[in-house]
């Protein structure tokens, strides 16, 4: 199948301007006078807009240097950091943008956490609102008490579930104790103890614009929208570049099976590979080994698949078999599960699908191309929706894998051999992680 290739200009008002081909989009991009990153996709005639920002602190990192010297960040804390940041001084900024016509909403991620809202009227008033959620500093004692119980409950209420419980399980093997490896709202402990003064200094510390991209979708002019949120930049109290944060990695993979009984109808099975990323800063290279893997692992284990079809037919695996990729900042995992009446058989199964005999015969041409069509035919029909062409934008801009943004190029381009050595050296680098959970009475 052959894409035809972007377009790539720079504009002498300083934006760089990206045309994809394939679906028409204008995609535009530059660095404000703050060192906030934009980019802007208009979309002139559509009668909703949206906009977003995502800020470069996630639940993932371990230390930090502020303001008080270097200190460790609690498990949960950017996560508790987004729920505050809706509730200032009795506000209650989602009720406001609602009450205006915007649907609203907030994620947090190992590396990054994302604001973002669609409205069809009143888009000033409610980006307005979303800088008050980014920008405005009051954070009360009163505020975190009341939140504390809304996030334990949200945590109890996630964690409640054997599927979810597998996946952590797996996680901490792969990655170790520190927060990349925990539940990205912490522990009940860490919300526990999370105070007023922790979460203002590590707002103050990352929530400045060089670490803030903001993201635009819909009728809007790309100039005057920077300008706004310039304007607001430029009232707020002096800045600097973030402080140096760092992630604690175990170097090695505890391959140990971890065992566990739950409240499973039949025993569920994982596993679970742990792979390293380019650079952020290389992000030409990043982006294309994350398309790779994102690619290869879907021809391999997605429901369209061979195997897929011969483990649901042999009765190894039923209809709760998924895989799971993803990836923040520079690392990245690769989750297989389903229930199965024979574990080890499946483990087995799985693991020889990733060998590179296998891999060749799984992965050919005609497969690829299929894949490639429907590349195009997703990427095609996404952008007729304001929100789902945010959410493209938001992944790129927020560092975490860069899977649902268009690169029609690349993907035109990548061929089997590609492919099979991407997954081969990066589902290679560590040994896989196992978990088995079995119902309460085995």
């Amino acid at each position: 199948m052959q894409l035809q290739k972007s377009s790539l200009r720079f504009r002498s008002d300083g934006w760089s301007e990206n045309v994809s081909r394939l679906t028409g989009l204008r995609l535009l991009s530059r660095v404000g006078r703050s060192g906030a990153k934009y980019t802007i996709c208009p979309r002139p005639g559509f009668y909703t807009r949206a906009a977003g920002v995502a800020v470069g602190f996630g639940a993932g990192w371990d230390v930090c240097s502020c303001i008080s010297g270097e200190r460790r960040i609690p498990a949960g804390a950017a996560h508790f950091l987004e729920h505050i940041l809706f509730k200032k001084n009795d506000r209650n900024i989602a009720d406001e943008m609602g009450d205006r016509g915007a649907s609203c909403n907030a994620e947090t991620g190992l590396s990054y956490t994302a604001y973002y809202f669609d409205c069809p009227t009143n888009f000033d008033e409610n980006l307005s609102s979303l800088m008050d959620i980014v920008f405005d500093s009051t954070l009360t004692v009163e505020t975190v008490e009341a939140e504390r119980g809304i996030i334990l409950a949200e945590y109890y209420q996630y964690i409640d579930s054997p599927h979810v419980k597998a996946m952590l399980a797996l996680r901490r093997s792969l990655f170790g104790d520190g927060n990349f490896g925990s539940e990205i709202a912490g522990t009940p402990d860490s919300i526990g103890v999370m105070t007023q003064k922790d979460l203002a200094e590590l707002h103050s510390a990352f929530y400045t614009p060089p670490a803030l991209h903001f993201v635009a979708v819909g009728d809007i002019d790309e100039r005057e929208f920077m300008e706004t949120v310039e304007r607001r930049i430029a009232g707020l109290p002096s800045y600097g570049k973030p402080p140096e944060k760092k992630v604690e990695l175990s170097s090695v993979v505890d391959t140990t099976r971890i065992e566990f009984t739950d409240n499973t109808p039949r025993p569920l099975m994982g596993i679970a590979y742990r792979f390293s990323l380019p650079s952020i800063e290389d992000d030409e290279r990043r982006r294309k080994v994350g398309l790779a893997l994102s690619l290869g692992t879907k021809l391999l284990f997605g429901d369209s698949s061979a195997l897929y079809t011969e483990l649901l037919d042999s009765g190894l695996a039923d209809e709760s078999f998924s895989h799971v990729i993803s990836a923040d900042g520079e690392q990245g995992y690769l989750i297989l599960g389903s229930g199965t009446n024979d574990p080890d058989a499946l483990c087995s199964k799985l693991e020889s699908a990733l060998s590179t005999k296998n891999l060749r015969l799984a992965i050919n041409d005609r497969a690829l191309d299929v894949a490639k069509r429907r590349f195009a035919g997703k990427a095609v029909f996404a952008t007729g929706s304001i929100g789902s062409t945010l959410g493209m934008l938001l992944g790129p801009a927020s560092g975490r894998f860069p899977v649902k943004r268009l690169n029609e190029d690349f993907i035109e381009s990548v061929t089997v051999r590609q492919l099979v050595s991407v997954l081969r050296r990066s589902l290679s680098e560590f040994p896989p992680a196992r978990v088995l959970v079995r119902p309460r009475g085995d």
